[in-house]
């Protein structure tokens, strides 16, 4: 009895030993997920370009020179309405796009609006539509827009009925510029992480610094979330020359075929920080980045921050 116990017990050992051994050279399979070229897929398709209602003056500009900057694939600009023509389930488009992302925590709701480009696909064996989402830029809309109570007809609105501030050709030459680099290169850029590029700045010491006029306002939310349009001496503290510009004479300027510097002034107020952009038109390129978080109304003190 005392003998035989312990040989059948060392049997057993031996067994799950060698039952753990093989487990651990050969794992249970799992399934392996198909890993997307969404490069390819964007290559092959055609870019919708869906311009709101409040920018249609401007819509043979924006056929004119998106192409010039959306260099990896045909682009396509309509209307909100004519969006429709150009459905998702036909796998031949991707959309550049509105979003609107609200999150509720126990100090309240923050709605955040984005633009993101959006890269439907079906997974390998399967009919259910997914959407990728591509790069992502932080939109202002105007504060009426946040108090929209249907949340189907959310984006419809946007582009119908209210205003997103830096919704504008030049912002959005600069916007797919940034996406397009992001999808090419595979980085996952942040047009929120500070910079400030020295030769840029230096070059806008001598330049003139354009503020779209319909761009800063001065968000009340304890006075029934009302909106006033900030004046000049919000740039009191600013060390360079600046010039308040309409949308239609920026837009002639960025046409001009010229050498020097187009510097353009961007501020992007959302649900509790502001970003304070500098771009340089002609390239493309970013001058100066700023956030700041639990405060989201500009003060002559940030534009001193551009130009030290």
């Amino acid at each position: 009895m005392f003998s035989i116990l312990p040989c059948r017990l060392m049997r057993l050992f031996i067994a799950l030993c060698c039952v753990s051994f093989l487990f651990s050279c050969h794992p249970p399979q799992r399934p392996v997920r198909e890993k997307k070229d969404f490069l390819a897929i964007v290559k092959a398709r055609t870019m919708v370009f869906i311009v709101p209602d409040k920018e249609l003056p401007y819509m043979e500009d924006y056929k004119q020179l998106l192409p010039q900057v959306w260099t990896i694939s045909p682009v396509k600009v309509v209307t909100y309405k004519e969006a429709a023509l150009y459905p998702a389930a036909s796998e031949h488009y991707t959309y550049f796009t509105l979003h609107q992302e609200v999150i509720t925590h126990r100090y309240g709701t923050n709605t955040y609006v984005n633009m993101a480009l959006d890269v439907p696909y079906k997974e390998a064996g399967k009919n259910r539509l997914k959407v990728k989402q591509l790069g992502l830029v932080d939109m202002y809309p105007e504060i009426g827009s946040m108090g929209i109570q249907n949340t189907k007809t959310i984006i419809e609105q946007m582009y119908t009925q209210y205003n997103i501030r830096n919704f504008s050709l030049p912002y959005m030459l600069a916007y797919l510029k940034f996406t397009q680099e992001q999808i090419e290169t595979g980085s996952k850029l942040n047009l929120a992480d500070p910079l400030a590029d020295k030769v840029l700045l230096a070059q806008l010491k001598k330049s003139t610094l354009y503020v779209p006029d319909s761009l800063i306002y001065h968000r009340n939310i304890y006075a029934g979330g009302k909106e006033k349009r900030q004046s000049e001496d919000l740039f009191s503290e600013y060390k360079g020359k600046f010039q308040f510009i309409a949308t239609a004479d920026l837009i002639k300027l960025l046409k001009e075929k010229k050498n020097e510097p187009l510097f353009l002034f961007e501020y992007v107020q959302n649900s509790n920080t502001k970003l304070i952009r500098v771009l340089e038109l002609r390239t493309l390129s970013t001058a100066f980045r700023f956030k700041s978080a639990l405060s989201y109304n500009l003060k002559p003190k940030d534009m001193k921050l551009i130009l030290r």
